[in-house]
């Protein structure tokens, strides 16, 4: 699932980002030019194992619903964000105790061998948007 914060450039230069009533973030500052997006996901790097794939916990964890991280950034831009770019990204490491009720020790060895990244990432977008008036009553002063 990707969670989004979205902040707009408004044409007196000024960004916003406002939170809905429900405490979640919401498209704000009225419209302006740009529509700045920061969206956040959980990644991949590589394959997982598949018996990995198919534990629920890796599953509610958002590890085994992850697609490649060069598939995420072309979905971006191919949903017509410009100026994509990573401005955060964290390694997930998994323990050794949950790889162990679900790996043998020789499968352990080969997937931390093998390079396989799992990562939190953060992804800066920008994207046109002219289609509503500018600042709302009270939002630049």
């Amino acid at each position: 699932m990707i969670s989004c914060k979205q902040r707009r450039r408004c044409s007196c230069g000024k960004r916003s980002r406002h939170g809905g009533d429900d405490g979640g973030l919401a498209e704000s500052h009225g419209g302006g030019d740009d529509l700045l997006t920061e969206f956040g996901d959980v990644v991949l790097e590589g394959a997982l194992p598949k018996t990995l794939m198919n534990v629920a916990e890796m599953y509610a964890g958002c590890i085994s619903g992850a697609i490649q991280k060069d598939v995420y950034l072309k979905a971006i831009h191919d949903a017509g964000f410009k100026n994509v770019t990573i401005q955060k990204q964290k390694a997930i490491l998994l323990p050794d105790d949950i790889l162990k009720e679900y790996l043998s020790e020789s499968d352990i060895k080969t997937y931390k061998e093998s390079g396989v990244g799992i990562f939190s990432i953060t992804v800066y977008g920008e994207k046109e948007k002219k289609d509503q008036p500018c600042c709302p009553p009270g939002c630049c002063n």
